[in-house]
This record gives C-alpha cells, structure tokens and sequence, in this order.
C-alpha cells in the first residue's frame, strides 16, 4: 500500500485559475498592425499622385500625404522591433487621412467623403489595438494594487491601547546644572 501524500510547506505557491488574478485582456496579433500599415501607407502613396485639387490644397494633401507614407514606415520599423510606438504610429498616419479626405472633399464631394470615411474606418481599425492595451495596463494596475503589501494587511489591526510610559526627562544643559550648584 502506498503511504499517502503529505503536506510540504515551501515558498512556492500555485493558483488555480478560479484563485488567480484571472486572464490578462488579449492583444492584438502583429499581422493586425502589419496589415494596418500596409493599407494606410499604400493609400496614401495613390493619393499622393492621384489628385485633382487646387496648387494650394495639393500642397498640404502631399505634406499629409507624405508624413501618412513616413508614419507608416516608422510603424513598420516600430513593429519590427517589438515597440508599443508602432500602433500609435499607426493611428497617427489614419489621422493625416481623415485630413487629406477632408481637404478633398471641398473639391470632389463624393470622392472626398469616401476617402474621408475610408481613413475613418481605418483610424477606428488602427484605435482598437491601443483600446486593447489601455485595457491590459489597467488589469496590470488593479492587480498589483490587489497584491501590493498595505491591501494584504488585515482589516481588524487596531493600535494597541496600552498605556505608554512617560517620557524621559528633558535634557538639562550643563550651564544650568552649573547655575544650580553655585
């Protein structure tokens, strides 16, 4: 017969799922920003050479055009490097869409309004990962306040009611003491 299992005290501790913290919120894959990127800096290359606006409006669609194309390069370079920058990049170049959509408008309002609510979609696509890791930051900082030291104390410590002894007499000055025995 085999003896049965005893109990071991020893300074690992293992949770079960239910005595857990419970599961981190889910990210987003790298492919999902990769994707983003790609869509954001190769729409913002067409429109840099397909448009149809007055020399001044040209002038800042291709300034947003090609800070779009930049941020998303950066995003790719952010990406390939394990940074949290590239969705926020991301999101940055979909911005300069929506500006660029909105200039055209004023020009073509059916092709403006198209590209405006393209970059709309494409902002709301690029916000979701940085939705996702607000979300992670905030279970991290409700965890770690549940286990920081001062919320595992127990509730019912009372300061002691103890009487305290008297405190020691105050320190005399040697002038003093001189001053009393003359």
């Amino acid at each position: 017969m085999s003896e049965p299992a005893r109990w071991r005290s020893t300074d690992r501790l293992a949770w079960t799922v239910a005595d857990g913290p419970g599961r981190p919120p889910g990210g987003v894959r790298p492919w999902y920003i990769a994707s983003s990127a790609a869509v954001l800096g190769c729409t913002l290359g067409v429109i840099l050479f397909t448009d149809s606006l007055c020399p001044e409006h040209r002038l800042w669609v291709r300034l947003l055009g090609a800070v779009g194309v930049a941020v998303s390069l950066a995003a790719f370079a952010a990406l390939v490097r394990g940074s949290a920058a590239a969705p926020v990049l991301t999101l940055a170049g979909a911005v300069a869409g929506v500006g660029i959509g909105g200039i055209d408008a004023l020009h073509a309002p059916v092709r403006g309004s198209v590209v405006l609510f393209g970059f709309l979609a494409l902002t709301v696509m690029t916000a979701w990962p940085l939705w996702l890791e607000w979300m992670g930051a905030r279970w991290a900082r409700r965890l770690a306040a549940e286990m920081s030291p001062s919320s595992l104390r127990p509730p019912d410590v009372v300061a002691s009611a103890e009487p305290v002894a008297d405190p020691p007499p105050p320190l005399v000055r040697n002038e003093e003491v001189r001053a009393q025995r003359s």
